[in-house]
């Protein structure tokens, strides 16, 4: 009996089924992929060897039939719906998971941010650390000791990205996709052993074989807003973080972290139980790595070693010149008050002279007139006598 394979272009999902036809229509197969997949009848294109077959009647089964199908997204949809994010999030954990909620974290391929990963990640996953601090936070999944619920909030996950976490995992985990979301099933051991190797120290001398392979990660992406909730008749982000926080508390479910932003992380940007400021710490640490802390690779390591020494070398040349300028204001400072001592000193000197001169110009002019006066008194004297 012939098989019909049936791929999803977009997520890489694969189904297939068996008819006993000669043909089978191609309103069958579109019916099989709704019920699969989820994908709308009405917005499915059927590609059969690079021709486009939507509009085909049947088509023959000589062999097995090889089907790729894409999915139409209306533009901007699941914005304009009202759609209630939390409580599919309460419908789809417990008490005992570990729930991480992040809003607009879809990155779009004119948006990349070329950032080095802190953890000893594999060498082709270096530069993707903007997408795991977005996506896929590493220090909540290492400590997690529960299966863990990724709900990842954005219209743009309609498209897959080039950075997008589930352009590399869906190989490896169970994909079920709707018209409005997709979500992956992963084993946490099979999702680090993707992005590490397998002998390798993940965090904190934490390896990868400590992991608990019984621990299973859901990755929901939800193509919306945030913001719509039973709190609020508008979308309002903050009353509808709360009223989620309230509700997962008072369930007891301590294990839930909140992303109210993700450009910076800090504890103003995340709500959590405060029994978990530890897991938090690291998070912030691992989150804001900007060229120290807790890198673990050497050549990373070396590299920054590197860096620090041509800053310290920037930094003593900058303390060179800035010292020589100082030495010459200091100099030129010393050499014009010198000028001024010396100019005062000549100045004092020459009018001291001038005043000798002076006196002594008079001086001689009255010892001439007092001479002359004595020998004319002598000389009278001598005639009288």
């Amino acid at each position: 009996m012939p098989h019909i394979f049936i791929n999803n272009v977009k997520t890489g999902q694969n189904i297939s089924f068996t008819s006993s036809n000669d043909s089978i229509s191609i309103d069958e197969i579109k019916r099989f992929i709704l019920q699969k997949m989820g994908i709308p009848i009405k917005r499915q294109i059927l590609l059969n060897s690079g021709d486009d077959i939507t509009n085909s009647e049947s088509i023959d089964l000589n062999g097995d039939i090889y089907i790729k199908v894409k999915y139409i997204v209306r533009a901007f949809e699941p914005v304009t719906s009202k759609f209630d994010i939390n409580t599919y999030i309460l419908d789809n954990t417990s008490m005992d998971h570990t729930t991480i909620v992040i809003w607009g974290n879809h990155i779009p391929d004119t948006n990349i941010k070329h950032l080095i990963e802190p953890l000893d990640v594999r060498d082709n996953y270096k530069m993707f650390h903007n997408m795991f601090k977005q996506q896929l936070p590493f220090p909540l999944l290492i400590y997690s000791e529960y299966d863990i619920n990724i709900f990842n909030i954005d219209p743009g996950f309609n498209i897959i990205s080039q950075y997008d976490i589930r352009q590399f995992i869906h190989g490896i985990s169970l994909i079920n996709t709707y018209p409005d979301k997709s979500i992956y099933r992963v084993k946490l051991i099979d999702l680090l052993n993707l992005f590490f190797e397998s002998d390798s120290v993940i965090l904190d001398d934490i390896r990868l074989n400590n992991i608990n392979p019984n621990i299973f990660v859901n990755l929901h992406y939800l193509f919306y807003s945030y913001g719509n909730c039973q709190s609020t008749s508008v979308l309002n982000t903050d009353i509808c973080f709360n009223e989620l926080q309230t509700i997962l508390s008072n369930r007891g479910n301590h294990n839930h972290y909140l992303f109210k932003g993700i450009n910076h992380i800090d504890y103003d940007s995340i709500l959590f139980n405060i029994d978990n400021l530890l897991i938090v710490n690291k998070l912030i640490e691992w989150s804001n790595f900007s060229g120290g802390g807790i890198q673990s690779n050497r050549r990373s390591k070396r590299k920054l070693n590197q860096r620090s020494k041509r800053k310290s070398k920037h930094k003593s040349k900058r303390s060179k010149r800035t010292s020589k300028r100082k030495s010459k204001r200091k100099s030129k400072r010393q050499s014009k008050s010198k000028s001024k001592r010396r100019s005062k000193r000549t100045s004092k000197r020459n009018s001291t002279i001038t005043q000798y001169k002076k006196l002594t110009k008079e001086g001689i002019q009255w010892a001439k007139a007092a001479s002359n006066k004595m020998l004319e008194n002598n000389y009278k004297i001598g005639i009288s006598a």
